[in-house]
C-alpha cells in the first residue's frame, strides 16, 4: 500500500531579467528537496515530467 504524503511549502519570490527588456520583475519559485522526496520513490539524477492542470502540480519519474 502506498503511503500518501502532504507537504506545505511557500512559494518563494525569484527576480528574472525579462526576456525583452533589462527589467527586472518577480516571478514565483517551487524548490522541492529532502529525504521525503527518496521516500516517495524520487532519486537524484531522475528525469521527471511535470504537469499543470487547474491548480495541481502532477509530478511523475520519466521511465
Amino acid at each position: 500500500m502506498v503511503q500518501q504524503m502532504t507537504k506545505v511549502i511557500k512559494l518563494q519570490p525569484e527576480y528574472v531579467k525579462g526576456k525583452y527588456h533589462d527589467n527586472y520583475h518577480q516571478v514565483p519559485k517551487l524548490t522541492l528537496k529532502g529525504n521525503w522526496l527518496a521516500d516517495a520513490g524520487f532519486q537524484p539524477h531522475q528525469t521527471v515530467h511535470v504537469t499543470v492542470e487547474n491548480g495541481k502540480m502532477i509530478i511523475i519519474v520519466k521511465d
